[in-house]
């Protein structure tokens, strides 16, 4: 008998019911089960089998482009991908946190006082920052590098200096005034290069291109690099790409609303009025500040000593911006101010008086101010005797 005769007799039993077939069967007579022996079927199999792997990875853009390069790599380098996301989230959050804390504490605890305060800047400001700290840990993990390395200064540029010219200790170039800007300017350059992207653009508009590179498809030189064991790593990346995105995103966009109610609504350009709300912020500063200095025993009367038990005193600010901070105060005309404390009443009681100039609001209780009491008023009231403090 031949060879292929008997590869033809050849038994195999079912996976399935077990009963005996050929060898070279498509499939078991009995309960049909496919023959995953059988070469036809073999290849069927594998070839579902890589479309159902392309499927659970998103089948992106990014699992095309390497699939057809054929350039895997082991991200060996590069860190726990997860790890970056949350540690970098968490900064993010903590950061927006304490910004949400410090202005609260400051005396801002209404929305109109919220709007006109550093807030929505500060707010826009973190979350750009980290829009591009993340692009760049994206950038280095699209390398095979370190991740951190995106939190790092100095060290950063060493990184990006290897992955554009191979040679990580050139980065320390970017230490040197003037020579060190245009260095960077090159490793931007030649960064975009690397990723196919225009290397001018990238260089001059880096702010706008790292986010670009980092949530895009595009590969560090054809290359792309995913984590051992894990075939749903790159569908993961994805997901955690888009959730952080999504975060800042809408936090940037508050921001922005809130910057432009306050400062487009708000404040008339023409003559840089400055609203009630701004009024009643200065006012809770004001009176912050001076308690503070009282406490402290920092308040000069001339040749007259401060009494905290009994007597009237106006405490005068010639310019209220040098004393406290005052949001965009270097665009707006110096408020004077003054704040009179009552120390005859029990409890004591406290005045606030103030003006630019052009609008402002007479002596007022403290608990009667509010954004809806300033009026035209071009100058304080005449007091004869003023206290100052002392810094």
């Amino acid at each position: 008998m031949s060879i292929e005769s008997e590869q033809n007799e050849k038994k195999i039993p079912c996976p399935k019911c077990g009963e005996l077939m050929r060898a070279d069967a498509r499939c078991c007579i009995k309960c049909g089960t496919v023959n995953a022996a059988y070469e036809t079927n073999k290849l069927v199999l594998d070839s579902t089998q890589e479309a159902i792997n392309d499927y659970k990875a998103g089948k992106t853009e990014l699992i095309i482009a390497h699939k057809k390069n054929q350039q895997v790599g082991l991200a060996n380098n590069t860190g726990n991908r997860e790890f970056s996301f949350y540690v970098t989230l968490f900064l993010y959050l903590f950061c927006v946190i304490v910004i949400g804390l410090s202005t609260y504490s400051s005396g801002v605890t209404s929305f109109d006082t919220l709007i006109i305060s550093s807030f929505p800047f500060l707010l826009m400001f973190i979350s750009i920052v980290f829009l591009y700290i993340y692009s760049i840990e994206l950038v280095f993990m699209k390398c095979n590098k370190p991740w951190w390395a995106g939190l790092v200064p100095i060290y950063n540029m060493l990184v990006l200096a290897e992955i554009t010219f191979n040679n990580k200790y050139l980065g320390l170039i970017c230490l040197v005034p003037i020579i060190g800007q245009l260095f960077t300017l090159a490793m931007f350059y030649k960064l975009g290069e690397k990723f196919k992207y225009s290397g001018l653009l990238t260089a001059l508009l880096s702010i706008i291109y790292m986010p670009i590179i980092g949530y895009g498809d595009h590969l560090y030189e054809g290359k792309v690099f995913v984590s051992s064991g894990d075939e749903l790593s790159l569908e993961k990346d994805y997901r955690r790409k888009k959730l952080f995105f999504g975060i800042l995103i809408f936090l940037l966009l508050v921001g922005l609303v809130l910057f432009v109610m306050g400062n487009m609504g708000k404040i008339r350009k023409a003559d840089k009025t400055i609203s009630g709300s701004y009024y009643k912020l200065a006012s809770v500063r004001a009176l912050k500040y001076v308690k503070k200095a009282i406490s402290e025993d920092r308040i000069d009367c001339g040749l007259d000593t401060y009494n905290n038990g009994q007597g009237v005193y106006y405490i005068k600010f010639g310019d209220l911006g040098d004393y406290v901070h005052l949001p965009l105060y270097m665009s707006r005309d110096p408020i004077t101010a003054y704040v009179k404390v009552d120390n005859n009443k029990n409890p004591q009681e406290f005045y606030v008086s103030m003006t630019d100039g052009k609008y402002g609001f007479k002596e007022t209780l403290e608990a009667n101010i509010n954004s809806d009491i300033v009026t035209t008023y071009p100058e304080l009231e005449s007091i004869s005797d003023y206290c100052k403090v002392i810094k």
